[in-house]
């Protein structure tokens, strides 16, 4: 089959969204990792899915210790070494049994497979290869006797390729070593590890070490006898993988604006200038994985849009309940002052009267037939005697003085006058 053909097929698989939905969230993450793009800087990171070939996800996160750890194909001493992993590199763990010695984990980009060439095909995208079968077989060296494999590959996988043990050969004969998906697991035993530091995040951690072992591995020609059918017979998406690396790093570089928007506290977002990157992007013409990948980010977009929209018509409708409630408490105290004989605004309210008690004037203020208090102005600000026969409401300071009589009426020095009605004899 010509990579022209191969890549069509992978893009009829790819490129609508009822496919997308179709394909089972194993198969999608695979996608994403055939796309090329980094998965530290990609739409559904390592760490939001960590999905293991069942289609589980992890139970916890453990650490290398600080002597590395060994990835084994087989929960036994005697099964094959396929990773040795340096002290505390995060492991997602998938499985643990009480009374057995080894967890069951995947580690991040990956393991190093022999998949045999017969179940493999050249990809449009160089250094990558496609499986062209089902059910095919992972195996930690290059045979099948003594090599218990590791996984399984499904049809359509795409994986980097590292190298071909005899390159003399045409690649369907010959073994050829790639990097696995990196939901492949192995055994490790547990007292090679250690617990996360308290308060560590599992996914953060995992994500900077997926996006540390990706950005590492070089693109590595793809070494068969029959060459990649030309750039001039290619199907235009196919030949757009050319320019792969461009789009590549126009993609990390829009992901990475991106997330530093959408960071907490990052201010106001630019939804229209994000998606015009993501559709730049799109107008160079990416391959099937790629525009995969653009779609996740833009799907996100989207949430992120929706999501803000909602919170400011949230707060919209907060501040208009809150001014409504406002207006109500208002209203309120408003009702509360107009049944108040004092308004809510005075300490007392009468009508004032100047009376002579034991030769010296005194000023009392009368609410119908009760005197309510005694009221002087040692500032002088107000003279009382002005005010006399009108209705006032004032304001002031409580004084004990050694002049007002037990048991008589208490003493408001004043310092505010407000008139409310005239003397009678004055209307």
């Amino acid at each position: 089959m010509t990579a022209a053909a191969i890549m069509g097929t992978k893009n009829s698989s790819h490129t609508t969204n009822d496919a997308i939905r179709r394909t089972s969230t194993r198969q999608r993450l695979r996608a994403l990792i055939g796309g090329g793009a980094l998965l530290a800087l990609s739409a559904v990171p390592i760490s939001a899915s960590g999905l293991a070939q069942d289609g589980g996800a992890p139970i916890k996160h453990v650490l290398a210790g600080g002597s590395g750890a060994t990835l084994r194909n087989l929960p036994d001493p005697k099964g094959r070494d396929v990773l040795q992993v340096t002290g505390d590199t995060p492991l997602a763990v998938y499985a643990e049994r009480a009374g057995t010695p080894y967890l069951k984990v995947a580690a991040p980009g990956g393991i190093k497979v022999w998949v045999f060439g017969k179940y493999l095909t050249e990809s449009a995208r160089p250094g990558w290869v496609e499986v062209s079968g089902s059910y095919i077989n992972m195996r930690p060296r290059p045979q099948t006797q003594n090599s218990y494999p590791l996984g399984q590959l499904d049809r359509g996988d795409r994986l980097r390729f590292i190298k071909r043990q005899d390159a003399t050969k045409p690649m369907s004969e010959d073994w050829v070593q790639v990097y696995s998906p990196p939901d492949t697991m192995g055994y490790v035993l547990a007292a090679e590890t250690r617990a996360l530091p308290a308060g560590a995040s599992a996914a953060i951690l995992w994500e900077a070490a997926v996006g540390q072992a990706l950005t590492g591995r070089a693109d590595v020609p793809v070494s068969t006898k029959k060459p990649i059918q030309a750039a001039a017979k290619q199907d235009p998406t196919t030949a757009s993988a050319a320019a792969g690396p461009g789009i590549y790093a126009k993609l990390a570089e829009a992901n990475a604006t991106m997330d530093a928007a959408l960071a907490p506290g990052a201010g106001p977002v630019d939804y229209a200038g994000l998606y015009a990157m993501y559709q730049a992007i799109l107008a160079m013409g990416p391959d099937a994985p790629t525009r995969t990948l653009i779609d996740e980010r833009t799907k996100r977009l989207d949430l992120h849009r929706d999501l803000a929209k909602m919170r400011a018509d949230m707060e919209a409708e907060s501040r208009e309940r809150e001014a409504r409630l406002e207006g109500l408490r208002d209203q309120a105290e408003a009702d509360l002052r107009s049944n108040d004989p004092l308004w809510g605004r005075f300490q007392t309210r009468g009508w004032l009267e100047q009376q002579n008690r034991n030769g010296e004037k005194v000023y009392l203020i009368r609410w119908g037939a009760d005197f309510l208090a005694q009221v002087q102005c040692s500032s002088r600000r107000y003279e009382l005697g002005l005010y006399n026969g009108y209705e006032i409401g004032v304001q002031g300071v409580p004084v004990n003085s050694a002049r007002v009589a037990t048991g008589s009426y208490p003493l408001i020095d004043i310092d505010r006058i407000e008139v409310i009605s005239a003397r009678m004899r004055d209307r």
